[in-house]
């Protein structure tokens, strides 16, 4: 069986992904965009666009440049925070890539990781790639935390996934993935929202306006993956810096209907919130 390319650090992985997969190719290397006019950059963001654009899945470009050039070193208002586009090859063939924002504020105790794309080419899958994915975030999380002064701050990976849907069978294939790789899911109950992710002058076009999407999340708490609920204080922090790093990127016009739902959130009186399996996600 293969080892896991020097690239991971093997302490980072999920319990669930602590075997690498005995097709795992051999010689992957990873590259890590880091200037919005460079070739990587250029690759990364073809590929995404190509597959997440049509269902409305893709921030605009400008969106994705203003976030490569954010310095954690640097607070953008009361945050810092790190975006990376991480693309792996296989020789000169580009196979897989993520792009993930940690996140950081004073004040609040984990840097949070949101997690946005991750594709893998259709005939690169189902050969370890994925279990990669999932953990190279873990290692943004730490140079972030390192850049902005708190090298030993815990770590809590954010994703967001459509509602649970038995019905879906990829659906399922994609919540047991997660599953196994140590996330548990809110539930969708909960009312949590993306914002629009059209270009504004298709949102401006639409008689209806802004369409925010409704979403469960998952959370990886590194660490931590056998707790069974967040205390409502740390979630409503981890939600509330997704939403200031969507807003820094998005009109306020777009980011209304989800401040309003996190207002009403953080007004409600529970004080846990349950952890569920994903493939049991309310």
């Amino acid at each position: 069986m293969p080892d896991w390319p020097t690239f991971i650090d093997t302490a980072d992985l999920a319990p669930g992904d602590a075997l690498p997969h005995a097709e795992l190719p051999p010689d992957l290397r990873l590259v890590v965009a880091n200037k919005p006019d460079g070739a990587e950059f250029e690759t990364g963001f073809r590929l995404l666009e190509d597959y997440f654009r049509a269902a409305g899945e893709m921030e605009t470009r400008p969106v994705l440049e203003r976030r490569m050039r954010w310095d954690p070193a640097k607070p953008e208002g009361r945050e810092c925070l790190l975006y990376q586009m991480m693309l792996l090859y296989c020789g000169d063939e580009c196979v897989a890539i993520r792009d993930h924002t940690a996140i950081m504020r004073e004040g609040v105790e984990d840097v949070v990781v949101h997690l946005s794309h991750v594709l893998v080419l259709p005939q690169w899958r189902r050969r370890g790639l994925a279990a990669i994915l999932r953990t190279l975030p873990v290692s943004t999380a730490r140079e972030c935390a390192r850049r902005a002064g708190r090298a030993t701050a815990p770590v809590t990976l954010f994703c967001e996934m459509e509602p649970r849907d038995p019905a879906q069978p990829a659906n399922i294939i994609r919540r047991r993935s997660y599953e196994g790789a140590g996330f548990k899911a809110l539930g969708a109950h909960l009312g949590y929202m993306q914002p629009d992710f059209h270009a504004p002058a298709e949102i401006d076009a639409d008689p209806a306006g802004t369409r925010p999407i409704p979403f469960d999340f998952l959370l990886r708490r590194v660490g931590r993956e056998d707790a069974p609920g967040v205390p409502a204080v740390e979630l409503v922090s981890s939600v509330d810096l997704i939403y200031s790093m969507y807003g820094k990127g998005f009109r306020d016009s777009e980011m209304r209907p989800c401040l309003e739902w996190l207002d009403c959130f953080r007004a409600r009186p529970d004080r846990y919130y349950p952890l569920y399996l994903p493939t049991l996600a309310p």
